[in-house]
């Protein structure tokens, strides 16, 4: 079967073919705001250099969040309507994961924290069972001094929360405190077609309508629209 995996949640492009597990090519580039202008330019460069037609996709793989909020939109939009267009199931894994998936093996917890803004980030916990990686606790919205507060063990960091919160985590935890180095900070179009190739055996897949992204925090549009909820 062959996989195209997308991800726009942060400051990168990132897109890979696999045929399975193997990987076939993977592009990635950083472009802070402008995913829509590369993105489709980005998917036809890697197709033609492998001389393969978009028709011979059979599930097409995404990050769904959280992230920019700007970037999960384009992402999700251009992957669903690839979606429709190819009458192909889709696989959604939460942008965390992805990223925690770029450290391999560890005893440690491993932490993906993304910078939320107003004070707060996104975070979530794993954890390797084996050579299997575990949620130990799903994505959540805290402010750094509670993320550091509820972890009590080594921990591996990484995401762009770092930038922000490396003095919060390591005043907490001290030595505990373990930072990736920022290579590892985003996700990777290759790691989410390997995830989305163990959730395919699973039979886990979605069809385009029912795919959408998972923000955890309301956009500022939506609190502008409904201002009562701003409390």
């Amino acid at each position: 079967m062959k996989i195209l995996a997308i991800d726009t949640a942060t400051t990168s492009s990132s897109i890979a073919l696999l045929e399975d597990n193997t990987l076939l090519a993977e592009y990635t580039v950083y472009v802070k705001k402008n995913h829509s202008e590369r993105l489709l330019p980005l998917i036809d460069h890697a197709f033609k250099t492998l001389s393969i037609s978009l028709n011979e996709v059979d599930f097409l793989a995404l990050t769904t969040g959280p992230g920019s909020f700007t970037g999960l939109r384009v992402g999700i939009a251009t992957v669903k309507g690839l979606a429709w267009t190819l009458k192909k199931p889709m696989v959604s894994i939460p942008t965390l994961k992805a990223i925690a998936v770029n450290v391999q093996c560890t005893d440690k917890l491993i932490c993906p924290v993304l910078d939320a803004r107003k004070k707060e980030v996104y975070a979530a916990v794993y954890r390797y069972d084996k050579d299997i990686l575990v949620t130990e606790k799903e994505v959540f919205l805290t402010t750094s001094s509670d993320l550091a507060a509820y972890l009590n063990k080594p921990t591996i960091f990484l995401g762009d929360g770092i930038t922000n919160y490396r003095d919060v985590f390591k005043d907490a935890l001290g030595n505990n405190a373990v930072f990736a180095p920022e290579a590892l900070w985003h996700p990777k179009a290759s790691n989410i077609g390997t995830l989305a190739f163990c959730e395919i055996k699973k039979g886990n897949v979605q069809r385009a309508w029912v795919v959408t992204p998972h923000y955890i925090r309301k956009t500022d549009a939506e609190f502008k629209i409904h201002p009562k909820n701003r409390l």
